[in-house]
């Protein structure tokens, strides 16, 4: 039997919020379970989520915007 092997990168995704008079991008978003930091997630569901609760708190009518990154897995040799 032989372990699995390490992938090269990892999925991880952000939650951005644009505000809605000019093109700021700003992390943002709660802490959870899966987060990572400010905006960071380890699951797309946690993200999702995460926008569904800024939306549903935003009062200034800003767009929040989840990206899915790919960052090497410091664990793959």
């Amino acid at each position: 039997m032989k372990p699995l092997d390490a992938p090269e990168f990892l999925k991880v995704y952000m939650l951005l919020q644009q505000s809605s008079t000019s093109l700021y991008f700003n992390p943002t978003g709660i802490s959870g379970t899966a987060s990572m930091g400010s905006g960071m997630y380890m699951s797309r569901d946690e993200a999702e989520k995460a926008r569904t609760v800024a939306v549903l708190s935003d009062k200034s009518n800003n767009m929040f915007h989840v990206f899915e990154l790919e960052i090497p897995n410091p664990a793959f040799k």
